[in-house]
């Protein structure tokens, strides 16, 4: 029998999940471009647009955003800043997670990290993921913190901490570069 692929879902199938990933991303129509390559793209992408400063992060300190770049299933609300949660009713099973916070003003030698942490619908920590600790030299820093596929149910949610030894006084730098963000990306759901 020929294969009677079209020549758009051989050019899809061609695709690897890393550049479908890309494509998705930077695409200015994400839903749309994803729709055509054969594949439902489903995430979100948070950010800070306003610096945040002043803060003592001596303990972990969730960060808070304000705008969303993308989010296909509500997984944000402005009126939970610092959390993405797993929305009801869609068979979400496992996500990937992203954070990077960039702070200014600290310390030359402080330790400061970066994790993402999961929560249940109980708010029960669940576990403390991807944490990177930077030590630096200089008062700017940039810690990311990643993981790979987390197992999730309905209303899990997700925070990014950051945290430094001793400053009491650090800005967490927000602006339209996307310097501290989230990103939340589904990669399983029940059939």
């Amino acid at each position: 029998m020929a294969d009677t692929k079209t020549s758009a879902e051989a050019a899809a199938t061609a695709l690897t999940g890393a550049e479908l990933f890309r494509l998705v991303q930077g695409g200015a129509d994400k839903q749309t471009t994803a729709a055509r390559v054969g594949h439902q793209f489903r995430g979100a992408r948070v950010r800070m647009t306003l610096d945040d400063t002043a803060q003592n992060i001596t303990g972990d300190t969730p960060v808070s955003f304000d705008q969303a770049d993308f989010d296909t299933d509500t997984f944000w609300s402005l009126g939970a800043p610092t959390r993405l949660t797993i929305p009801a009713g869609l068979g979400i099973d496992y996500v990937e997670l992203i954070g990077q916070v960039y702070i200014t003003s600290a310390a030359a030698d402080t330790v400061f990290a970066v994790g993402v942490w999961h929560y249940n619908s109980s708010d029960t920590l669940q576990k403390i993921m991807g944490c990177r600790f930077v030590e630096g030299g200089n008062a700017a820093r940039m810690g990311q913190a990643t993981t790979g596929p987390v197992a999730v149910a309905d209303g899990d949610y997700f925070v990014l901490n950051a945290l430094t030894e001793t400053d009491t006084s650090v800005t967490i730098e927000g602006n339209d570069n996307g310097q501290t963000y989230m990103t939340i990306k589904v990669v399983g759901m029940t059939p």
